[in-house]
Parts: structure tokens; C-alpha cells; sequence
């Protein structure tokens, strides 16, 4: 571990370029609150994700993390006792050899999550709720470089308690 890091995420943050992708994408698609994506992890039922996903109708598909975040940290303040969380930072995904993501550069790129700390007698654990992870997804998908198009083969899905080895956040900041 290197500053609350491991090396890997060192390593992938720092090897993280920025080079000018090739994207075949329409930044404007709306989300209508119908949308259904499956999801990593056991927190929240699918009900309760159903009923976020309804209240992002008219939000850009594959932007708007922050104002996501705000409504996810709205909705599980209602379920849960404990508090929620805001984090805006960075993300890079690792799918197939490829590596796909925003950096930390407010107000143009950066990426929006919630977090929930569980302290139970044994343990502290941190869940991770990203409802923003399938437009992330979905962006990476239809973009590519000189190898070709990055995420291929990866759905879009939502992150819904312990985060996978695939994805990697960097916390900048909580709000």
C-alpha cells in the first residue's frame, strides 16, 4: 500500500493517459427512468434500484455523475440510518487489456459515486454505489483508439456494494 493505494492502482492511475480518443457517440441521449442494467454487488434490492433509475428520467446518459449521486445519496437516506456519502474523484476501468475512465480535473472530467461505511463489531466496510457506471460503460464501449474499441465485451452495470478488482476509484474529495 502507498498512501491508502495499493501499487496496482499506483500504477494504473499513473500509466493513465489522456490520449485523443475516436468516439461514436451521441453526448446528448437522455435517460427516460425505464432503463434496466444488472449489478455488481448485494446492497440495494432491485426495487430500490428501480426506483433511482426512475428518478434519473431526463438526465444525460452517460454524464451527469454528479447530479446521479445526489439522488442516489437522496433515495438511501431514506433507507439507511448511515451516512451517505458523495466522492468525486476519478475512475479507470481494466476490461480485456484495455483501460478506460475520467481523471480528476473539475469542472471538465471528473466522475461522481456514493459510499455508505457499514461498521459492524468485527469490521468497517465501505460500499460503493455508482449509478453512473453504465454511462461510463457505455462511453468506453463506443470509443476507441489505434487498438481498437476500449471495454468490449463488458455490460453496462451498476456497482451496488464491493467494488471489483476491474474498477478502480480515486477519492479527491467528499462533498
Amino acid at each position: 500500500m502507498v498512501g491508502g493505494k495499493t501499487m496496482i492502482q499506483e500504477e494504473l492511475f499513473r500509466n493513465f493517459t489522456t490520449a485523443p480518443p475516436v468516439w461514436d457517440i451521441d453526448f446528448e441521449e437522455r435517460m427516460t427512468g425505464k432503463e434496466q442494467y444488472s449489478t455488481v454487488g448485494f446492497i440495494l434490492g432491485s426495487e430500490d434500484i428501480k426506483i433511482i433509475l426512475q428518478r434519473f428520467k431526463g438526465l444525460l446518459l452517460t454524464a451527469n455523475c454528479l447530479e446521479k449521486a445526489v439522488i442516489v445519496r437522496n433515495v438511501l437516506s431514506e433507507f439507511y440510518k448511515h451516512e451517505v456519502n458523495i466522492i468525486l474523484g476519478s475512475i479507470c476501468i481494466t476490461w480485456n487489456n484495455t483501460q478506460y475512465g475520467y481523471l480528476y480535473n473539475p469542472p471538465l472530467e471528473f466522475h461522481a459515486w456514493n459510499t455508505i461505511e457499514y461498521i459492524n463489531r468485527q469490521y468497517k466496510e465501505n460500499y460503493i454505489f455508482d449509478f453512473a457506471l453504465p454511462g461510463v460503460i457505455i462511453r468506453g464501449q463506443k470509443m476507441k483508439d489505434e487498438k481498437g474499441f476500449f471495454l468490449e465485451g463488458l455490460q453496462p452495470r451498476i456497482l451496488n456494494g464491493i467494488c471489483p478488482d476491474y474498477i478502480h476509484y480515486k477519492e479527491e474529495r467528499r462533498i
